[in-house]
């Protein structure tokens, strides 16, 4: 339970690094507020742990259910958590952006910066939870209990 509880709180970090490291390295000029590598890092660990709770527990509690333990669930799970809300901002907003419609590739690498994050959210929460593991202890568990009651 505490491996799971460190995954959630954890998982998101890398991704905000990720995020941060590229506004240090290449910059975002004219982006207000993210400019700033460290801005950049607080804004994308609140924009990650808001859909990772709100988005996060019931995926991974249907996601366990589904006997789902591998990497690649996990990952297309975290990609999936962040790209819903960042699909509906940028789509709320986009009647009201100053850009042509013809030039919405900023948009385009925008949600392929965050569908990275998401993988990498994922990936990095399964890498802590090890949901794979998991499931492993409760069928050998389950079948220690099935021996045991056979041979009462």
């Amino acid at each position: 339970m505490l491996r799971l509880v460190l995954a959630f709180l954890l998982a998101p970090l890398p991704a905000a690094l990720l995020q941060a490291a590229i506004v240090a390295l290449w910059g975002t000029q004219g982006a207000s507020n993210y400019e700033h590598p460290s801005t950049m890092f607080v804004a994308m660990c609140l924009f990650l742990y808001v859909p990772g709770l709100v988005l996060g527990v019931p995926l991974y509690l249907a996601l366990r259910r589904r006997s789902a333990n591998r990497l690649r669930s996990y990952a297309l799970a975290g990609m999936l958590i962040v790209l819903i809300p960042m699909t509906l901002l940028i789509g709320s907003a986009a009647p009201y952006s100053p850009l042509p419609a013809a030039s919405r590739w900023r948009e385009a690498i925008i949600l392929l910066r965050y569908a990275v994050s998401g993988l990498l959210t994922g990936a990095t929460f399964w890498l802590l939870a090890r949901p794979d593991r998991c499931a492993a202890r409760r069928l050998a568990a389950a079948e220690k209990a099935r021996l045991a009651g056979a041979f009462e």
